[in-house]
Parts: C-alpha cells; sequence; structure tokens
C-alpha cells in the first residue's frame, strides 16, 4: 500500500498553532468516533516521529496546508520540506482578495520556490473576510494559477463553516471558466456530496478529497466511496485530516471501502498525477 495524504498537518512549528492540536477537543472527537488512541507523534508534537507513523503506514508524502489566520507561516511549507526531504509537500496559504499580493505569494513560494501548490479557505471560520469562489474579483489568481500549472486546493465543505459558501455550482462556475486548472476540493464539499460529485463528472478538472468525510463514521460518506470505487475513479484522492484520525486508521477505512482494482489510483496515482509526480 502506498499513500498520498492530501489533508495531514504536521506537529511542526507553526502548523502546532491550528485548532487541530487542541487536546482536549482531540479526544473528544477520537472518543465519539471511536478512533481509540490519539497518535503518539500527535500527543508529542514530534513531527519527526510521524515521519515513523507515515512510514508504517504507507504514506510516502503528506500534503501540508498552511493556515496563516491562526498564526501560520508560509516559510514553515519550505522549511518543513527542508528538515523532512521526500515526506511532505508545504502548501502556502493564498489570500485571494487582494490579487496582486496573492500572485505575488504564488511566485514566490510556487514559481521560484520549491511548492506545488496553494490553499485557499472561503468560509472557514478563522478566515477573517468570507468569500465566494466563483467571485470575478478574484479570477485572476485563477488565471495566474492556471498559467503556472499551479493546481489549487480549496477548503470546500465540513463541518466549522457556513454550508451557503460551499454550493457546488459555485465550483462548476470556476472549473468551466478555467478548464485547465487543477482544483481540489479539501473536505470534498461536504454536506453536499452528491451534488459536488455530478460537478466532478461534468469538469474533469475538479479533484474531490473529501477525507475524514468519506470514512465509514461520517454521515453521507458512502456517496464519495460509490464514487471512486466506479464514476469518479479518477479524480478522488485520499485524505487523513490529520491529526483528526491516526494514519494508519485513516488508510485503513479508505482501503477496506475501495474494490481492489481502484485502491492505488484513490490512494496514490490520483494525486501523483495532480502534482506531476507520474512522470
Amino acid at each position: 500500500m502506498r499513500a498520498i495524504d492530501f489533508r495531514l498537518r504536521p506537529p511542526y512549528k507553526t502548523y502546532l498553532n491550528s485548532f487541530m492540536y487542541d487536546m482536549p477537543a482531540l479526544e473528544k472527537s477520537h472518543a465519539m468516533r471511536n478512533l481509540g488512541e490519539i497518535s503518539e507523534a500527535a500527543r508529542k508534537k514530534d513531527t519527526a516521529l510521524l515521519v515513523e507513523e507515515m512510514d508504517k503506514a504507507g504514506v510516502v508524502l503528506g500534503v501540508a496546508p498552511v493556515r496563516l489566520p491562526q498564526d501560520g507561516d508560509n516559510d514553515d511549507a519550505e522549511r518543513l520540506m527542508k528538515e523532512f526531504p521526500n515526506h511532505f509537500l508545504g502548501v502556502p496559504w493564498v489570500d485571494p482578495l487582494n490579487p496582486k499580493e496573492a500572485c505575488s505569494v504564488i511566485e514566490k513560494y510556487c514559481v521560484m520556490g520549491s511548492c506545488r501548490a496553494i490553499i485557499m479557505e472561503p468560509g472557514l471560520y478563522t478566515t477573517p473576510v468570507k468569500w465566494l469562489v466563483n467571485n470575478p474579483d478574484i479570477y485572476p489568481v485563477y488565471e495566474y494559477c492556471e498559467e503556472k500549472n499551479i493546481p489549487v486546493l480549496l477548503s470546500f465543505g465540513g463541518r466549522v463553516s457556513d454550508p451557503r459558501l460551499y454550493a457546488p455550482e459555485l465550483i462548476y462556475d470556476v472549473a468551466m471558466q478555467f478548464r485547465n486548472l487543477k482544483l481540489v476540493l479539501c473536505h470534498g464539499g461536504w454536506p453536499y456530496a452528491t451534488a459536488i460529485c455530478k460537478v466532478a463528472m461534468d469538469c474533469s478538472n475538479v479533484f474531490l478529497s473529501p477525507d475524514t468525510w468519506a470514512m465509514t463514521f461520517a454521515p453521507g460518506g458512502s456517496e464519495y466511496i460509490v464514487a471512486a470505487n466506479y464514476t469518479l475513479q479518477d479524480q478522488i484522492v485520499f485524505g487523513s485530516s490529520y491529526p483528526a484520525i491516526p494514519l494508519g486508521k485513516a488508510v485503513e477505512n479508505y482501503a477496506s471501502q475501495l474494490r481492489p482494482e481502484v485502491v492505488d489510483k484513490i490512494m496514490y496515482q490520483n494525486g501523483a498525477r495532480i502534482f506531476g509526480l507520474d512522470k
């Protein structure tokens, strides 16, 4: 088994400022989902231990998105990759509401730097000013990423946000306007699982990374799994939302629901293709 994990926040420098490392909350969510003990690496806040956990679980690359509104630091995306080479893909956080500044950040970290993608978060409660993904004012950012062949990861779906900001038709607008732009929807547009799958079926440049929302404990998760097994087997990728779940359990949860002939596609091949690692 090999996997690229599209939603992994390591216990590294400013990544630790994320609410994901709030231990009482993490313990509560683990208990609610019957996940057992929190990962030792997460408890000890030790990235070297996380690398060992990744190796054991077969996670060959962890996609590690920065979150600036929680005192993150985009420089840590590159520091992480330098300190732990060949284990992580650091992803800088971009605010598209100032397109000129956003494109400068993308140029610094992706065009001139070592990062391969960006993360934008339109509706998460930590985002200072919420925005709609189909707002024409931010289209220059999409245009720049399309021109430079830089995948755009969007936190699009999940619990801690206003669901109206994640209406599937918003993604449809962007995907149809920028047909050569790779859009990866972290949290997979949940709770609109069926509708977002329809958008992905229509738009081959839309990839779904439902992470924990495709797992057996998530309401509506089976919709993503049906799509992954059949019609969207080339457009769905694995994500754990680590430290929300130990990596071994995340890999097992996904892989156990997939047909043998699509496992490597979902767990590794589709992600490798997004980042150009298949060449």
